[in-house]
Parts: structure tokens; sequence; C-alpha cells
């Protein structure tokens, strides 16, 4: 199904919500859709008109909220949709086995990708800063009752003399890359072509990556995770880095190795890391990244604030309204790998 597809005024059938979203937007979508689209409010015991409710074969639309992970029965229900066209999602990504297996049937599938870039980015901006003035080591530090102050011979390095490569020049990337400028930072943003970035000092390709990582003391990821990106970050790339240099990662665990992540971390090949993304989450209990003293974990919550509802329910709107006038909808999700 092409971005361009002509649905038009006459489109007719459902939309599929959960009741948490219809009790917030409803009102909203219903501005929008008029009498385009009735809805399936998932689950049905929760609408209000529950006699109303349109039935699952009559779904041709759906949101995913974020309070649909973890509700009992959507997934299936999306799944079940034998007239599903096209899914909105509320994350950036759209790398889940749901999404693949949605695609292979025929569903178009958009994201909400910049929805949560700036909760993103400050997160990962709260990490630099963490590492960069050594508040991990005060917390531990703290919890001893030790006063361990800082000397000239173990000092952190001043921002504006140090560089982040940042991997991905989306919402997320270009708002990192506007902070760290803002701290005086030098910033080399990497894409997949070498065409200027806002925010950034000089923009390479993935393909240039190994140049920059010398002089990189923050490696913050922020792209997708594609069949190119998938392990992009191995040991030999980690061993081109300086060996005070500290990983950030708020994009998706697959793009580092993470036992090389665990090992670089061990031996000192670099200083520091923070990630909120792991292969496998949750992260499990026996993994090594819980206990090392140079890493910073955090339950893949980056993106989420109070706001980030509203700011995909608006990028789900946008898309609704282009959907249903035949235009092009945005961010739309690539094929499966």
């Amino acid at each position: 199904m092409s971005a361009a597809s002509s649905y038009g005024h006459a489109v007719r059938g459902a939309v599929l919500v959960s009741a948490p979203f219809w009790k917030h937007y409803g009102a909203e979508f219903t501005r929008i859709a008029g009498a385009q689209l009735t809805v399936r409010v998932h689950p049905s015991s929760q609408h209000p008109e529950t006699a109303n409710n349109a039935p699952l074969e009559s779904v041709v639309c759906a949101y995913q909220s974020a309070d649909t992970f973890g509700l009992p029965g959507f997934d299936q229900a999306l799944l079940a949709a034998p007239k599903l066209e096209w899914l909105h999602v509320c994350t950036a990504g759209a790398d889940r086995p749901l999404l693949y297996t949605l695609q292979e049937k025929g569903a178009l599938i958009t994201t909400s990708s910049g929805a949560n870039a700036r909760p993103v980015a400050h997160s990962a901006m709260a990490a630099l800063l963490s590492i960069s003035r050594k508040f991990p080591q005060f917390a531990r530090a703290q919890q001893q009752s030790q006063w361990q102050q800082v000397t000239s011979a173990n000092a952190p390095a001043d921002l504006e003399e140090t560089t982040a490569t940042i991997l991905g020049q989306g919402p997320i990337g270009r708002e990192i890359a506007r902070l760290c400028q803002a701290f005086g930072i030098r910033t080399i943003g990497v894409r997949r072509s070498n065409q200027p970035a806002d925010f950034c000092d000089e923009t390479i390709s993935f393909r240039d990556l190994d140049l920059a990582l010398p002089k990189t003391h923050w490696l913050i990821i922020a792209c997708p995770l594609t069949a190119d990106t998938d392990g992009l970050i191995t040991m030999a790339k980690l061993q081109k880095l300086p060996n005070d240099a500290a990983v950030i990662n708020v994009s998706r665990g697959r793009v580092i190795v993470e036992d090389d992540l665990i090992a670089a971390l061990q031996t000192g090949v670099i200083g520091s890391a923070y990630a909120d993304v792991f292969r496998e989450e949750p992260l499990p209990a026996n993994s090594p990244l819980w206990q090392l003293p140079n890493m910073i974990v955090s339950p893949h919550s980056a993106g989420i604030s109070r706001g980030f509802g509203r700011n995909a329910a608006h990028a789900f709107f946008n898309n609704l309204e282009r959907w249903l006038n035949g235009l092009a909808l945005n961010n739309i999700a690539p094929p499966p790998p």
C-alpha cells in the first residue's frame, strides 16, 4: 500500500482505540472524523455506549496509544481485524513483531516520531551531564557517608572541549544536537548521507563513522533500528573511542552488541555508559549492567512525560485528517527487515 493511497471522503468503517484514549480524546476524534468513521472501544465494557460499539469486522484503522501496551486483548484485536488498513502507533519506532506481522498482512503503519523528542533528548543530556559532573560517583559515596572531593588529578573535562557524535538525525537526534551545542559541545551528526544537519558542526554518513570515533567523547545513539544499524556498535568500534568516552543509548538495545558493551565497561575500553534500551526487556536481573559502577540504567522510560500522550494523540489526529482526505501520511514505517 503506497503512502499516497487515495482513501478520500468515501471512507466507511470503524477505528479501534482504547477506552482511556476515547475518554480523553473521543470528542476530538469525532470533530475530525465526523460520520466517516464509527468507533470500536477496547475493552468494550468500558464504552459508555456499548450497544453502539462497532464490530471488529468493520475496523479499518486503529490507534495504539501507550495505555494499550499490556492491555489484554488489544493486540489480538488488531491481528483479528480482517479489514485493517492503517495503524498509527504512539511510539517513534515500529520495530516490534506485532507491527511486522500487520505489515505483512497489508496494513500501513505510521509512527509518532517527534512526539517525545524533547523528553528523550532531555534524558540523554541528563545522562551526559550526570556522567560529566561525576554524579554517579557522588551518589555511591553518599550512600557510604564518604566525602570524596574531586581533585585536579580526576577533574572532569570542560564540556566545550568535548565532542558528541550523534547517530541519527531525526527529531530526537536533532534536539540532542541542539542541546549539546547550547552547552558548547562540538557536534558531529551521523546520518545516511553526509548532507548538512541542523545544529551539527559536521555531518558524516554512517559509512564514515569509524573516522569520527577517535575524537568522540560522547557517542550518542538516537537512530532507528534497521538492517544497517542492528549490531552496529561492536567492540571494534568501541575500541576506537578514547578510553574515557561515554556511550549513551536512547535508541534500541540491538544497535549495540550488548556483550561487547559490558566487556568494554569492565575492561576500561570506555569510561562509562547510559542506556534506556536493551536487547532483552525488562533487563534480566542477572545482567552485569545492573552492577557495573560505570553504567547508568533506566527502564525504557527516556521518552515518558506528562505531555507524551497528548503529543502522540496529536500526531495521530494529524495523520487521521490526511488519511480521510487521501493525502500522503507522515512517518510511514519502513517494511520489515
